[in-house]
């Protein structure tokens, strides 16, 4: 067949007939091996022959067909067979039968084989061996110069085509000028594909090289959980097939090169952001992943606000803390009470009593696990009474020594001095009162066992009035008394 003929769609390619037979029986194929390209018409065809009367008997043919598989004992026609449903097309005359399939996959790659039945119940013949279809497509092979960078393609098919061939290249699917099979690139990462073709069979051109696109991550299981076994997954849309390398993110450093990075027993240090790049020779493309892994609560710590002993009345405040991933509950208890006294970080008790010594623990908790630690809270009784009483104690004194100032000033106030030139009786009989006055005047010594608050009164003494020699000679006979106070 002329290559004109193949460019329309039908391959045809004859050879010297294969003749298979005995006693006149046989079939002769044209050829018994065809390549095809992927997407265009094969035709394949045979003559054969039968005996006129076999066993005294005139032989008809009474069913012809292609075969390439059997089941269970009987032979499938091609027309019966759903993988070549409306595909195939058989021609035949009394000797020769030819046929056709069109638009051929790469699954077409088999033996073909012609049978034929006659009316006679041993007249059945089969032509073996038969002929082998090969359908292979146009394909792009990639080859990259380094120095400088370019990248050179080249078109190729393993069927021996008619010269000359001439070739097309596609670009993102549109046609380029070039008609060679090769096809020289100037940048290295390109973001375009690049596919080849037969001329007169572009509509079934090469499959596309192009450089990584898509790049897809995954983790493995969904959920980490420390100390369990993860995998990252690194897989990209790529012609030729990229080549796989992990980092880790924080340092940049290099993990595996490979498709899959597993950690067979993860902790909780390895969380953080993972990035693959996937290359080829035409291109390279990099994608990240982030990796967070689940913990159980670390032993939390407790403390409390303010330390030491409680006084009865006043406050104080629990505070738990634990490091989780996911974050933790807290739940607080106290030792003895199933209960529960309070939710969160923190737990505050206010005018505490008596009743609220005791241990108090911390229940820590995510999904992942928990985790427990407690707190001790002693209450002693408080010092109000005591507080409250020297306040009274002191209020009293200083009551005291006011009632003592003003009684002394008074009577210091009520003598009134003596009058010039006046009778001498009556100041000898003045001074006479004055003494009796005085002795029935007693002062009193406070001696104070705690420091006052009112300091300003503790050295006290009258001022003076009246004529300077009665107080002295008053003074002198006064007596005074010790007087303690003590706390009760």
């Amino acid at each position: 067949m002329s290559f004109s003929a193949a460019i329309r769609g039908v391959i045809v390619l004859l050879m010297a007939a294969d003749v298979c037979g005995q006693d006149g029986w046989g079939v002769t194929y044209s050829r018994p091996s065809i390549c095809a390209l992927k997407g265009s018409t094969v035709e394949m065809s045979c003559n054969y022959i039968y005996p006129v009367i076999y066993n005294n008997k005139y032989i008809v043919i009474v069913k012809k067909s292609w075969i390439t598989k059997v089941l269970n004992g009987n032979y499938v026609d091609l027309k019966d067979d759903t993988d070549y449903s409306g595909r195939v097309e058989y021609s035949c005359t009394k000797t020769s039968c030819s046929l056709k399939i069109s638009n051929v996959r790469q699954t077409d790659s088999k033996e073909y084989k012609f049978r034929f039945t006659t009316n006679h119940p041993s007249g059945k013949y089969t032509g073996s061996p038969g002929v082998s279809l090969s359908v292979t497509d146009p394909q792009v092979k990639v080859n990259r110069v380094n120095d400088p960078i370019r990248i050179q393609l080249t078109c190729h098919t393993d069927c021996q085509l008619p010269h000359p061939v001439s070739y097309v290249w596609l670009e993102d699917g549109k046609a380029n000028k070039e008609s060679n099979n090769n096809l020289v690139l100037s940048s290295f990462n390109t973001t375009h594909r690049y596919q080849c073709a037969i001329r007169g069979h572009e509509d079934v051109p090469s499959p596309a090289v192009y450089a990584p696109q898509t790049i897809v991550l995954s983790v493995t299981p969904s959920e980490t959980v420390e100390g369990s076994k993860v995998t990252l997954t690194c897989s990209s849309d790529a012609n030729p097939a990229a080549n796989y390398t992990w980092y880790r993110g924080k340092d940049n450093k290099l993990l595996e090169s490979n498709k899959n990075l597993t950690f067979d027993s993860i902790k909780s240090m390895d969380s953080g952001q993972y990035y693959c790049t996937a290359i080829n020779k035409m291109g390279q493309n990099n994608s990240t992943v982030n990796v967070d892994v689940k913990y159980a609560p670390r032993s939390p710590s407790v403390s409390q606000s303010p330390s030491g002993d409680i006084v009865v009345g006043s406050s104080v405040t629990l505070t738990c803390s634990s490091d989780a991933n996911p974050a933790a509950n807290y739940t607080w208890y106290k030792e003895g009470e199933k209960a529960q006294k309070a939710s969160g970080e923190r737990f505050n008790i206010t005018n505490i009593q008596n009743e609220h010594s005791g241990n108090y623990y911390c229940k820590v908790q995510n999904k992942i696990g928990h985790h427990n630690t407690s707190v001790s809270v002693t209450v002693v009784p408080g010092q109000s009474k005591i507080v409250v009483f020297g306040t009274v104690a002191s209020i009293l004194l200083i009551m005291i020594f006011l009632l003592v100032f003003l009684i002394s000033r008074k009577w210091r106030t009520s003598t009134p001095p003596p009058k010039p030139g006046g009778n001498p009786n009556n100041i000898e009989q003045n001074q006479n009162s004055l003494s009796k006055s005085q002795e029935d005047l007693q002062y009193a010594s406070v001696r104070f066992l705690r420091k006052q608050r009112a300091p300003e009164y503790e050295n006290f003494q009258p001022g003076k009035t009246g004529t300077a020699d009665l107080e002295e000679e008053g003074e002198q006979n006064v007596e005074y008394a010790s007087v303690k106070f003590g706390q009760r």
